[in-house]
C-alpha cells in the first residue's frame, strides 16, 4: 500500500501527468468543449431543434426556477424558444477535467424582451453547463444553469454575444446512433 502512495500523489498534484496519463490533450478537449458550446447556442439560434437535441444527454437538467430532468422535457420547455430565438449565449470560461471525461462551460447570456409597447430590451446573465465526453468521442450536456445579473457585464463580456464567435474547425459532430 504504501508503494502506491507516491504515485497517487504525483498524479493528484501534477494535471500534466495525469492528463498524459489518460493519453489526452487537455487543450485540445478545451477547445472542443468551447466550440460545441457555441454550436449549441447556434442550434437555438437557428431554431435546429434537431442539433439542440441531439447535444443534450438523455438524463440532462436543466436548473433554473425548476428542474427539467431529461432529453424531452428540456426540448418541450425549450420549444418556444427554437421558434423565436430570443437568447443567445456564449462560452468565457471553459474547464475540461485531467480525465477529459467532464467538462465546465461558463459565460455570459443575454435574453432579448419586448415591454407592453414593443420597445426591444435585454436582460443579461450568465450560464453554467457541464458537458460529458461519450464514448464515441462527442459531447453532450448534462448539467445546465443559469443567474440573471445584476446589472450588464463589462464590455469585454458583452462582445463575447455582439461579436462573432471565433470560428471552430475540427470539432466533433454531434452525434445521435440511437444510444444515446
Amino acid at each position: 500500500m504504501k508503494k502506491l502512495i507516491p504515485a497517487c500523489f504525483v498524479i493528484a498534484w501534477c494535471p500534466t501527468a495525469a492528463a498524459a496519463d489518460h493519453g489526452m490533450d487537455i487543450e485540445a478537449l478545451v477547445e472542443e468543449v468551447r466550440c460545441i458550446e457555441i454550436a449549441f447556442a447556434e442550434s437555438l439560434a437557428n431554431s435546429d431543434a434537431d442539433t439542440f437535441r441531439r447535444l443534450l444527454h438523455p438524463d440532462a437538467r436543466f436548473v433554473g426556477s425548476g428542474v427539467l430532468r431529461g432529453r424531452d422535457e428540456i426540448v418541450g420547455a425549450w420549444a418556444p424558444l427554437l421558434d423565436d430565438p430570443v437568447l443567445t449565449w456564449r462560452p468565457e470560461i471553459v474547464e475540461v477535467l485531467d480525465s477529459g471525461m467532464l467538462a465546465l462551460s461558463r459565460g455570459p447570456y443575454r435574453l432579448r424582451t419586448a415591454d407592453a409597447d414593443g420597445n426591444v430590451n435585454y436582460e443579461w446573465g450568465t450560464y453554467n453547463s457541464v458537458w460529458a465526453r461519450q464514448a464515441d468521442g462527442s459531447w453532450q450536456i448534462v448539467f445546465d444553469a443559469g443567474s440573471p445579473a445584476a446589472e450588464p457585464p463589462p464590455g469585454n463580456t458583452r462582445r463575447l454575444i455582439e461579436d462573432a464567435a471565433p470560428p471552430c474547425t475540427d470539432m466533433p459532430a454531434a452525434r445521435d446512433d440511437g444510444t444515446n
